[in-house]
């Protein structure tokens, strides 16, 4: 069943895909606990054969492998869901893309590039009419089942793809997906058009004025779960950045607008525009996420201060009377009756 290959691989009427791409979703399947050796072998495949870089297998077993992984998990949501939440620089179809990319139109520029070496099985498309934007899968033959995972997949990682764009002016209702069946991806999924389409490969159109945004290529990768939709507006993006990295005692401005994708004067005048700065909504985070660790959590008072970058007990105490008017042990009594007072 699978085909050892180099490149080119194949001839252009051999609709190829290669294996290994579909290792981070036998990794999530095995994590929940279920057992994918009799659907390998139902395949004629291995489980050591997914991690070999240098395996292609015909499309439709791709396709066949996709679906039978999202019934062994009973999760029909399954690569959609995967597909959101990938580490995109770890993703051989985007490596390069990922880390060469300068605007949102660049990176699909780049991606289409890119697929042949991976698949000869589709083409990717990107076009415009002036208004609206389409990046579009084209497949060279038809499939004889509906792959509706393999759609599902490529369309939580599209919207993967738009979280990296900076600025973006989020409105859900200009975007609309095309997948072969609907009923593989989550009703009103983040707000966004849903069409039904057929089994030439899935699609998205978006406003064209999208594609000059800028790309950020260093982001720190979401957790499964985490993301409900790109920020609306800049200073909401800013701060979503700006979340993981709140436990770094010394995040100074610079290091903070390096977080950010900006250089910091560049930066500094963009919050000034809005009437904020950096360090105002690094303390305002710092703030909010302590805040959330004294009337959700059981840690003491030293270890939530660590957790918002304050290395000692005392500093995180006298800022936190400066935001609030009261220690953060006496915040916790006020405001969770029963919790106990936590110890220092």
């Amino acid at each position: 069943m699978t085909q050892k290959v180099t490149e080119p691989i194949g001839s252009p009427d051999l609709p190829l895909i290669r294996l290994s791409l579909v290792k981070p979703i036998i990794e999530e399947v095995e994590r929940r606990g279920v057992s994918i050796h009799d659907l390998l072998n139902d395949l004629s495949l291995s489980r050591d054969a997914i991690s070999s870089s240098e395996l292609f297998v015909p499309a439709p077993v791709m396709y066949l492998l996709l679906e039978g992984l999202a019934e062994a998990a009973d999760d029909p949501y399954l690569t959609v869901a995967i597909g959101e939440s990938l580490a995109l620089s770890k993703w051989p179809l985007f490596t390069e893309a990922i880390n060469n990319a300068t605007s949102l139109g660049d990176f699909f520029n780049r991606f289409t590039m890119t697929t042949r070496r991976h698949a000869t099985s589709v083409i990717w498309e990107l076009k415009t009419d002036g208004v609206h934007a389409q990046f579009k899968s084209r497949r060279d033959f038809t499939p004889n089942m509906v792959p509706a995972q393999a759609d599902a997949f490529y369309a939580g990682l599209i919207v993967n793809i738009f979280r990296h764009a900076i600025d973006i002016d989020w409105q859900p209702q200009q975007v609309r997906v095309t997948v072969c069946d609907l009923r593989a991806m989550p009703d009103r999924y983040h707000g966004m058009n849903l069409q039904q389409g057929d089994k030439s490969g899935p699609s998205i159109r978006f406003p064209m004025s999208w594609l000059l945004l800028p790309f950020r290529q260093r982001t720190p990768e979401a957790a499964p779960g985490d993301f409900f939709s790109p920020p609306r507006v800049l200073i909401h993006a800013i701060r979503e950045s700006l979340k993981p990295y709140l436990h770094v005692s010394n995040l100074t401005v610079d290091k903070a607008a390096e977080v950010c994708g900006f250089k910091e004067r560049v930066l500094r005048r963009k919050l000034h525009g809005v009437g904020t700065s950096l360090s105002r909504e690094i303390a305002s985070l710092r703030e909010q996420e302590a805040i959330r660790l004294l009337l959700g959590t059981d840690k003491n008072i030293a270890a939530i201060g660590e957790a918002v970058g304050f290395s000692d007990h005392a500093s995180f105490t006298r800022s936190f009377r400066r935001w609030i008017g009261m220690s953060p042990k006496e915040y916790r009594q006020k405001h969770r009756a029963g919790l106990g007072s936590g110890t220092l």
